[in-house]
């Protein structure tokens, strides 16, 4: 709204869980357009304009520009010394010799800058009950409602963040102004502190319009009201950005609560693949682990094979030795049988070394039997083991790609987790703040009535089921 209007606007049709507090914004927002009101009155009244528009109020202030030039000139003409005008006190000094100059001054003179002077003295105590009105109305509400709420909870959303921000910036602007203002307007009766003033495009008009030098009391009003304004306008500012912040606070409630369906499905199904796949590794651990069992004991058959195969190679060789033996001492019998005509004894110590050379033949064939059996079956557990062997290095390699494919499963379930329990805290803190902001009691702030309760039942247990609920989702994952 420009300076000098008033529009009546029906408002915006709200709806949804924030339809009371963004109608308590516009009954703000109407408290403000007060201020504003009661500052185009002021205006209105300081320049004696209708409309208290800029080109009214410059002219006006022109006009007591060169009345004081005026003045001056005749105060120099009368060598009366000249001071600048930059307090009240210099201006009430300057009425006074101007009058005693009689009728060497135009009355109509006097009498105007007696006029302004009355007016500015009514402008100034004007700016101050305003500013205290405003800071009765507006600016306690603007910092008791319309903040970030970042103390609810450990987490630090960019969001509340930012809003937060941009309102210490916002009430940092306002509270340094109406400093600004306290101090001229408790200063002026003396001096006006012109590193006080704010420049502004209206008060550069006044500028060039005024001998600032010489008249610097001329800006006080202009600038008084050109910060009522200001503050005006920035709470007009802060009261939009705080209807953003619900709005945002909204949408990201919705976006983040479809987010975490869609990762809470997506862990859902991760979790899912995770219990397929670690049956599939106990199954290829006890596989692994049943033939790598199967190859011990088949290795431990053939170590036992060859052992035996060893002792019969063994007794083999013993039993040949035996038997060459016998026959040499066969032949040696042979030969001593032939050469002597009484061999009876010979013959039968010959007899019982054939019988034992054949028993030592026939055990040799058994012994060459077993033997011939053992390295069959040798062969056969060889062939066994190196079946297995392969069996068991492919059952290694399954087990391992499964283990590893089930470790990578485990980190995507673990950030999965981790992602819903972010969400899910984010969440219920943007609810908490949610709840906080625009319940009963915030909205009852806005008006203009005795304040209710100061924090409805029913919201305190939706805070703490909410809390308690985050705790608890929290364990749970643990």
């Amino acid at each position: 709204m420009g300076k000098g209007e008033a529009v009546e606007n029906s408002g915006p049709v709200y709806s949804g869980i924030q339809k009371d507090y963004l109608q308590g914004l516009d009954n703000l927002r109407k408290l403000v357009t007060n201020i504003e009101l009661d500052v185009l009155r002021l205006r209105k009244k300081f320049c004696g304009s209708a409309t208290g528009d800029d080109d009214r109020y410059e002219e006006y202030l022109k006009t007591c520009n060169d009345k004081l030039l005026y003045c001056n000139n005749q105060l120099r003409k009368n060598h009366v010394k000249l001071e600048v005008i930059d307090g009240e006190v210099k201006l009430v000094s300057m009425l006074n010799k101007v009058r005693e100059l009689g009728d060497r001054c135009n009355p109509e003179v006097i009498a105007a800058l007696s006029e302004f002077w009355e007016r500015l003295k009514d402008a100034v105590e004007s700016a101050q009950l305003i500013k205290r009105k405003y800071l009765d109305s507006c600016f306690k509400r603007l910092k008791s409602s319309c903040v970030s709420y970042l103390g609810h909870g450990d987490i630090r959303l960019k969001l509340t963040k930012d809003y937060a921000d941009v309102v210490k910036t916002y009430q940092a602007t306002i509270t340094d102004i109406l400093n600004k203002l306290d101090q001229l307007t408790k200063g002026y009766t003396l001096e006006v502190r012109q590193d006080l003033f704010t420049d502004t495009t209206f008060t550069n008009r006044i500028l060039i319009a005024c001998d600032q030098k010489a008249f610097s009391l001329l800006r006080l009003v202009p600038d008084l009201t050109e910060k009522l304004w200001t503050v005006c306008r920035i709470s007009t500012q802060w009261i939009d950005k705080d209807e953003t912040y619900v709005h945002d606070i909204s949408n990201y409630i919705r976006e983040k609560r479809l987010q975490t369906r869609k990762k809470k499905f997506d862990l859902r199904n991760e979790k899912e693949k995770r219990k397929r796949l670690s049956e599939s590794v106990k199954g290829a651990h006890h596989l692994f682990k049943d033939n790598k069992e199967k190859l011990a004991k088949i290795e431990n058959e053939l170590q036992s094979l060859a052992d035996t195969v060893n002792k019969y190679v063994d007794t083999k060789k013993y039993k040949l030795n035996e038997v060459r033996h016998k026959e040499g001492m066969v032949d040696f019998l042979d030969i001593s049988i032939s050469q002597t005509s009484k061999n009876y004894t010979l013959q039968l110590k010959r007899s019982r070394l054939m019988r034992e050379v054949r028993e030592l033949e026939d055990n040799l064939k058994e012994i060459e039997q077993e033997l011939a059996d053992m390295e069959k079956d040798m062969n056969k557990k060889a062939d066994e083991r190196l079946c297995l062997q392969q069996t068991l290095d492919k059952n290694s390699v399954s087990y391992r790609t499964f283990r590893n494919d089930l470790e990578k499963l485990n980190k995507i379930v673990g950030n999965l987790q981790k992602e819903v329990e972010e969400l899910s805290d984010s969440l219920t803190q943007m609810e908490i703040i949610q709840s906080v902001k625009t319940s009963p009691e915030k909205v009852e702030d806005f008006y203009e009535r005795p304040a209710t309760v100061k924090l409805a039942p029913s919201l305190k247990e939706k805070i703490q089921i909410r809390r308690k609920k985050m705790t608890d989702t929290k364990h749970i994952s643990k």
